[in-house]
């Protein structure tokens, strides 16, 4: 599950933690959501990910492919939509998932994905109804 873009929040308990948001207590509580890539310790990163997205009413995966010669660029092309790129920022704590998903269970937060042009992608929801929704355990049937 390391080479998928996950959606995380701040775990509004435990410090320095992430969860997925249906996890979140029933509290109210406004997270602070983000994608990111999870992994060990190891910061090196893979050439492509699948970056889960929503296209009229079906869940797709979308290929999330480097740039090549560019450590930290992304780019994503969604045929009858358009293309989208994204840097993964480095994240400069340590912040550990610490929900209750096993196959993630310890891993860290890698990098945040940040799209370069939130416009195209905002264009894509109205325009297209098209928008990446990353992996949450409720696609665990997609992701397996």
């Amino acid at each position: 599950m390391s080479d998928l873009v996950h959606f995380l929040v701040r775990d509004p308990v435990v410090e320095k933690a992430a969860i997925y948001p249906s996890e979140l207590p029933d509290e109210g509580y406004v997270a602070y959501p983000f994608f990111c890539f999870l992994g060990a310790d190891d910061l090196t990163l893979r050439d492509s990910y699948v970056f889960y997205a929503i296209k009229g009413e079906e869940v797709i995966p979308v290929d999330l492919r480097r740039v090549r010669n560019r450590k930290t660029h992304f780019v994503a092309e969604v045929d009858g939509v358009g293309f989208f790129d994204f840097t993964a920022k480095l994240v400069r704590s340590d912040i550990k998932y610490h929900g209750a998903t096993q196959k993630v269970s310890g891993l860290k937060v890698l990098r945040r994905i940040k799209p370069n042009n939130p416009v195209a992608l905002d264009s894509a929801i109205r325009d297209k109804g098209f928008y990446f929704i990353g992996y949450t355990p409720r696609l665990t049937h997609l992701a397996d």
